[in-house]
């Protein structure tokens, strides 16, 4: 059950980013793509506790090989 949870968390992630025109369904190739990958990650983050506040953490660890690019 928490598999299929999980799927469908997902899907509704990938189907957020595409009304904003983005495809999430693959790894990112550009540094655009990382930052909204990571974006998208955090705004499901928070509509999932509700809107609450929260850090978006240290996130340079994983986009500094596609910033150095």
């Amino acid at each position: 059950e928490e598999i299929s949870e999980q799927i469908k968390a997902l899907k509704q992630l990938k189907e957020m980013a595409a009304i904003y025109g983005c495809d999430i369904s693959q790894p990112a190739k550009t540094a655009k793509e990382a930052v909204q990958a990571l974006y998208f990650g955090y705004l499901a983050a928070v509509k999932d506790q509700n809107g609450a506040a929260m850090s978006i953490g240290r996130n340079s660890t994983f986009l500094d090989i596609y910033i150095e690019r």
